[in-house]
């Protein structure tokens, strides 16, 4: 008889949900749904000072990192970096961006290029909001 226990074979564990769970979703989700990564840079000859990491899929994009070094900062490279996903999202046929961003970053920054919320978890990390952002292109 199955039962539910505390079970220390964690990546075990892990590889035997994900696979449980592709294997449910294949029924339900286009067969053409493969997650390509999206990286620009921003780079001061070698050295690389900011940049973008997305990956996408079906329909959408999702930032899962956006970093501009401080020396760099207010100079439009974080724009330029939103920009030119925008654009590539765009070539290749998706619809949204989404990303997720902390009280203490940069809500405000993407609202100017956009972006507006669409969930938020309130004091999710010592004291300051997690929030869900996207944007229709």
């Amino acid at each position: 008889m199955a039962e539910v226990r505390v079970d220390s074979r964690h990546e075990l564990v892990k590889e035997a949900v994900r696979s449980g769970l592709i294997a449910f979703n294949n029924g339900y989700l286009p067969a053409d749904r493969d997650v390509r990564p999206i990286t620009l840079s921003v780079c001061d000859g070698d050295r690389i000072a900011g940049g973008l990491c997305a990956s996408a899929s079906v329909n959408w994009v999702f930032i899962d990192l956006l970093w501009v070094d401080d020396a760099y900062r207010g100079q439009g490279f974080g724009t330029e970096l939103l920009r030119q996903l925008e654009e590539q999202a765009l070539r290749l046929g998706l619809k949204h961006v989404y990303l997720d961003t902390f009280g203490f970053q940069a809500a405000g920054f993407y609202e100017k290029l956009g972006y507006r919320e669409f969930g938020r978890l309130d004091d999710f990390l010592a004291g300051y909001d997690r929030i869900w952002m996207r944007k229709d292109l």
